[in-house]
């Protein structure tokens, strides 16, 4: 989704997902939900419920990229082409969410 600027070059990056099922799905850490690089397992959700979530975790990092994999599709989070969190968002509050592309 975007990232934040953290103190001692850490940044929060936040990522999302959309379940287009009715239902929720479960997927466990390993092959089909990890992070490359390692570690795998960075606090993903493992539940997934139903619907399009574009805050749903953070993961915080001094790595200028991370990918996401889930299921056969990936999310990425790349320096220099990441989108910087607009100043004053708030990740409950979607008026907050507009980012200058």
């Amino acid at each position: 989704t975007c990232f934040e600027t953290l103190p001692k070059g850490m940044r929060k990056v936040w990522f999302g997902y959309n379940n287009p099922n009715s239902k929720a799905n479960d997927i466990a850490v390993g092959k089909d939900n990890k992070f490359t690089p390692p570690p795998f397992d960075r606090n993903q959700p493992t539940a997934f419920k139903a619907g399009y979530f574009v805050f749903a975790f953070n993961v915080i990092t001094k790595e200028s990229a991370l990918v996401w994999h889930l299921q056969g599709k990936t999310a990425q989070f790349k320096l220099p082409d990441a989108i910087e969190c607009p100043k004053g968002y708030d990740p409950n509050d979607p008026e907050t969410w507009q980012v200058e592309e």
